[in-house]
């Protein structure tokens, strides 16, 4: 217990005592004094008229010549009757009250450590009474024994928090560790949900080098856990009072590692950790995880075969239509060019016819392969419909669109399809005009392309705002 606050009761009483030795000593001053480290101050005064001295009053009391210093240092009852006849007591501020006379007893701690003094002084000579002397001892005994009874109470009261709090503790869901930050290291405490968890006891654990050793088990240098955990020593001494937290994989009593997350706060000079096994957390995270990564494969395969033609595996029409609205969007926003090309198999009714729907198929799957070869982006070609494929062509104006589908008409002639020979096709190119809708976009393309057809096919027309 710290005696610099001592109960209001207890100074009401002591107040009652000091002023009935004053009293009854007939004497001027009657004070109890507390010393405080290298202070001494007035914890109790006298009552009585013309008394100097009030409560809280306090000066340094080593080398100060105070009556009290003396008693406070032998420790032993002090009488001087006449302080003006000796040279001992010319320094003494308490002359400067006219206070000559002084009797004092010291009064000790239940540790025998002093708390002060219980004194009277007066302002004539006084060689004061075997009676007053003995009842000032009777007193500063009594004053022992309440500070006596003061600590026993501290110390039922300390005892009973205490086991509240161990109570607390051990019945908390969560396992705990306590460990002294002085150069052991010591472990302290650890709750039974600790023990039950990962199966160590405070004996199998006495410091926290050992803890923290066990804190780092997956680590394959010897001096990794050292590293880390003397870096996160000085992590919590530099924030005292403020929670780190920190994953970590522990190995049990029992040999099963655990991943664990420890919350750690130093408050005064202990460390405090708190732990939560989240092995099974991790592992339904991981679970999560693959599955979530099963679900995007799916997802994805879903997107491209919603999104693809089964037979050539470019794009199909849906997907397309959704592509060219939004690179419509986005010329319109950036001022770009756009271009279309449209193309149509020559006489792929007569492949069917004569060499059947098989060799037709095939015929496609390769014209396929052979046109994505001539653009610059084979997401961009789609099958349009039957024997029709389209290709978009962002950022690129009618002549660089001209060029391009003279590259894939020069990439099917080229050779021979395999089983039917060379195969041809008719191109549509059309631009598309500023603000210009897309049915209409559309219309100038299938013209184009029908005027090919028309011109011999094997052949590429440029669509203009005149062609219908």
């Amino acid at each position: 217990m710290k005696f610099t606050d001592i109960p209001d009761s207890t100074i009401y009483k002591w107040q009652d005592i000091i002023d009935l030795v004053t009293r009854l000593a007939n004497v001027r001053v009657g004070l109890i004094m507390r010393v405080v480290d290298d202070v001494i101050e007035v914890l109790i005064a006298s009552n009585t008229a013309n008394n100097p001295y009030s409560v809280g009053d306090a000066e340094h009391w080593i080398d100060s010549g105070l009556y009290c210093e003396t008693v406070i240092k032998t420790q032993t009852k002090l009488l001087v009757p006449n302080a003006l006849q000796s040279a001992q007591w010319c320094n003494n501020p308490d002359l400067k009250f006219g206070l000559p006379s002084y009797l004092g007893f010291p009064i000790r701690l239940p540790n025998g450590q002093p708390l002060g003094t219980i004194c009277v002084l007066d302002d004539k000579e006084n060689h004061y009474s075997a009676d007053i002397e003995s009842l000032m001892i009777k007193m500063r005994d009594l004053i022992e024994y309440e500070l006596q009874l003061l600590e026993e109470n501290h110390r039922q009261r300390l005892f009973a928090q205490q086991s509240l709090l161990r109570r607390i503790l051990d019945g908390i869901p969560t396992a705990l560790l306590c460990c002294s930050l002085d150069n052991t290291l010591r472990t302290l405490y650890l709750n039974p949900c600790f023990v039950n968890a990962f199966g160590y006891t405070q004996q199998e654990l006495p410091t926290l080098e050992q803890w923290f050793h066990l804190m780092d088990c997956v680590s394959t240098e010897n001096t990794a856990y050292m590293q880390s955990f003397t870096a996160l020593l000085e992590q919590l001494r530099r924030q005292p009072g403020h929670a780190v937290q920190k994953e970590f994989a522990m190995r049990c009593q029992n040999g099963r590692v655990a991943t664990v997350m420890a919350s750690m706060v130093i408050i005064d000079d202990l460390l405090l950790t708190s732990l939560i096994d989240i092995t099974d957390r991790k592992q339904q995270e991981m679970q999560l995880q693959r599955a979530y990564a099963e679900l995007n494969t799916i997802n994805a395969e879903l997107i491209r075969f919603a999104s693809t033609d089964p037979l050539t595996r470019v794009s199909n029409r849906w997907y397309f239509e959704e592509e060219i609205t939004l690179q419509m969007a986005h010329t319109e926003q950036h001022h770009e060019p756009l271009s279309l090309i449209l193309l149509d198999v020559d006489f792929f009714k007569t492949i069917n016819d004569r060499y059947g729907h098989y060799t037709g198929d095939q015929v496609l799957i390769e014209l396929c392969r052979r046109l994505k070869t001539a653009l610059p982006n084979t997401e961009r070609l789609a099958r349009w419909g039957g024997e029709e494929f389209i290709a978009l062509l962002p950022q690129c104006d009618a002549d660089a669109a001209m060029n391009i589908a003279e590259r894939m008409r020069l990439k099917l002639i080229a050779q021979p399809f395999p089983t039917v020979g060379v195969v041809t096709a008719s191109f549509g190119v059309a631009e598309r005009q500023l603000n210009e809708p897309l049915i209409a976009w559309f219309k100038r393309l299938d013209a184009a392309l029908y005027d090919a057809k028309s011109s011999g096919r094997n052949c590429i027309r440029l669509s203009t705002l005149n062609t219908v």
